[in-house]
């Protein structure tokens, strides 16, 4: 909502600092840059764990974890200093075709459903459980990130519009897919199995499950774009940490330097 009053890449900390006070606006910010900061050192940990072991299992060359982690710095630090919409295509094309997998994925578990397609994993009894309140935790994490929009309000043609189009639905779009593709992973397994099965094979449910279902290729597939999700939420992050950087630079929070962006892209490359 207050994206139609407040145009400014500092999304939360311009809202508080306008909205109740500078001092604490500054203090949200920092909340923020940490949180964005420490997301990105546990993805490309991740990042660089999921790459060497797909390199290893197929082509059997033992990478350290750390040499993909540096392509990956680079790249993101190239796509950071350019056009935002250079950016958007990228993460457009990687983001559409990790939907497309998944949805073959629901289909496909729709389609086999061991125990029949049933609403049991639905049942709003099954969230009183002993460990809900990790599952709501990972649901809340799952979410992270719906709000950076705002971060881009400066760069876009009509901010006090499409900031709040594009958060509004993002949320949308992001819980009905969540929804129904855990409901697909239940149904596909089989309500009485998903527990056990999950338990056996961890993250690699879903590959398997494609691999027996859809082929290898399609699972390989799977797994590449998980990689490629991994590398989009590395660009998001370092997107909105870069935008915090710039403005307070801007307003002189922290070094008026971290204010600088690229002339020709607009993009705040100093915070970058």
């Amino acid at each position: 909502a207050m994206s139609r009053y407040v145009v400014n890449a500092g999304a939360f900390y311009s809202y508080v600092a306008q909205g109740i006070s500078r001092p604490v606006g500054v203090g949200v910010s920092m909340v923020a840059l940490m949180a964005y900061n420490l997301m990105q050192v546990g993805i490309y940990g991740l990042f660089g764990f999921t790459v060497t072991s797909l390199i290893n299992e197929h082509f059997g060359v033992a990478l350290p974890w750390w040499v993909p982690v540096l392509v990956c710095i680079a790249v993101v630090a190239l796509l950071g200093v350019n056009r935002v919409d250079l950016s958007a295509k990228v993460l457009g094309v990687l983001v559409g075709l990790e939907f497309l997998v998944v949805i073959v994925y629901d289909v496909i578990s729709f389609a086999v459903a061991p125990e029949g397609v049933s609403g049991a994993p639905l049942s709003p009894e099954s969230l009183f459980v002993p460990g809900v309140g990790a599952v709501l935790s990972f649901g809340i994490a799952a979410f992270m990130g719906f709000e950076s929009a705002a971060i881009y309000s400066e760069e876009s043609k009509d901010p006090k519009h499409t900031v709040a189009r594009a958060t509004y639905t993002a949320v949308a779009i992001i819980a009905l897919f969540y929804a129904v593709s855990s409901w697909a992973m239940a149904v596909g397994t089989g309500p009485s199995a998903v527990v056990d099965a999950s338990a056996k094979q961890g993250p690699d449910l879903m590959f398997g499950f494609l691999g027996d279902h859809a082929g290898v290729l399609i699972a390989d597939l799977a797994r590449l774009l998980f990689v490629t999700s991994l590398f989009a939420a590395l660009v998001s992050f370092h997107n909105a940490a870069a935008r915090y950087f710039f403005s307070l630079g801007r307003e002189q929070v922290l070094p008026r330097k971290l204010g600088a962006v690229r002339r020709h892209s607009g993009a705040p490359y100093a915070g970058s």
